[in-house]
């Protein structure tokens, strides 16, 4: 499952410290996050971007800080829906599709952001 698969390469590629960076760069508060060792940090913040739908920005940041490593959703597609676009990705090409005749700026910019 890819839930565990992310939680066991954040433990093993990132130290605490690193953590924390990943927190605060989510706008998560690290110290909310329950538990007192690290793993199980790891395992919260995994847990919390899965509740609030930031695994996406979790994975890609982690992408940014250890290219290196193959992190999971990396080949299969990701899709991101707003109330006015869809974007998906498949096979490394971003298509961005909306329903409606006029696009808005600040809803496309949000949907890249979660990425």
């Amino acid at each position: 499952m890819i839930v565990q698969e992310l939680q066991q390469k954040i433990e093993d590629h990132f130290d605490a410290g690193e953590v924390r960076e990943i927190c605060f760069k989510l706008d998560i508060n690290y110290e909310n996050l329950s538990g007192t060792i690290h793993k199980t940090k790891v395992i919260e913040l995994v847990l919390y971007c899965k509740r609030r739908e930031l695994l996406g920005k979790l994975i890609n940041y982690c992408k940014l800080l250890r290219p290196n490593i193959e992190w999971p959703w990396e080949d299969s597609s990701l899709e991101i829906k707003t109330d006015f676009i869809q974007i998906h990705k498949y096979s490394g090409t971003w298509k961005v599709q909306n329903s409606f005749t006029r696009w808005r700026r600040r809803d496309i910019q949000a949907a890249f952001d979660l990425l």
